[in-house]
């Protein structure tokens, strides 16, 4: 819930109206707009997955763009908190063992490595046979097993034996509705601890006023990412009429996605 309370800080970091009200459909299990306008299966290459049919597909697929908009948004916040609250040796883009190989992680604080993910749910999740998944699956009746899913995939990249001696490893794992793997929640608890340390601020207000940043940036990468997914199925859709020779209106189809029109609610910008 952290999208609808976090206080405003750095020019830049703001939720945009239409990223807000996506985000309210969520909580709400709404239908995001164009959800209606989508092929019955995810056309990204390698993928072809179900498409639900609320849209929610849009947050969770791997196999195309708008994954790193809303990973570098999550990156860059994690950067300028550390900074903020008085951690040490802060680096973005930190090589994990340059005489080794090229690895890099996201940030590097205080003898801490930083890598961030959103974890897609379907990595908890038991495939049906027929592109989609199973009801019972793991993800569906157990809490944060996505992010379990995903701090395990991190740790078998970067096991202890790999890492420079005194440092450490904390994946910073989400999943696309905002939970949070415990690596995650342990990563802020340091936050507020260095905070009342160097900054001298109580550890409720780091808690009360930084914490709940991460909850607005996924909302706004969730967005931007939803966004980018929508018109690359536009586009596809475009250029397979073009192909066919079917291009031209048609007002039985559904229109382009249009940012502007997610401002008017879900019934309006139904497509």
């Amino acid at each position: 819930t952290g999208a609808y309370h976090a206080l405003p800080s750095w020019q830049g970091y703001h939720v945009p109206k239409a990223a807000f009200l996506e985000r309210l459909r969520m909580t709400l299990y709404l239908p995001i707009p164009g959800a209606d306008a989508l092929p019955p299966r995810c056309t990204a290459h390698g993928c072809n997955a179900v498409m639900d049919p609320r849209g929610y597909h849009l947050y969770f697929c791997g196999h195309s763009g708008g994954t790193s908009l809303r990973h570098n948004l999550l990156r860059d916040l994690t950067y300028e908190i550390a900074r903020t609250v008085g951690c040490s040796n802060v680096e973005r883009e930190k090589y994990l063992n340059r005489n080794r190989d090229d690895r890099r992680l996201d940030v590097f604080l205080d003898n801490i490595f930083v890598d961030n993910t959103v974890v897609s749910l379907t990595h908890a999740m038991s495939p049906d046979g027929d592109g989609g998944w199973r009801r019972n699956s793991l993800a569906a009746t157990t809490q944060g097993a996505a992010a379990r899913e995903g701090w395990r995939r991190k740790c078998r990249k970067y096991p202890p034996a790999d890492l420079p001696p005194g440092t450490e490893l904390k994946p910073a794992v989400m999943e696309p509705f905002g939970h949070m793997g415990h690596t995650f929640v342990e990563l802020l608890a340091h936050f507020a601890a260095k905070a009342h340390e160097v900054r001298g601020w109580p550890e409720w207000f780091f808690w009360h006023k930084f914490a709940p940043k991460f909850g607005a940036c996924l909302a706004k990468g969730n967005y931007e990412k939803a966004c980018f997914m929508r018109n690359f199925y536009e586009r596809r859709r475009v250029d397979g009429d073009a192909a066919t020779g079917g291009g031209g209106p048609d007002a039985s189809r559904p229109v382009a996605h249009d940012r502007e029109l997610d401002l008017d609610g879900p019934a309006q910008s139904a497509r």
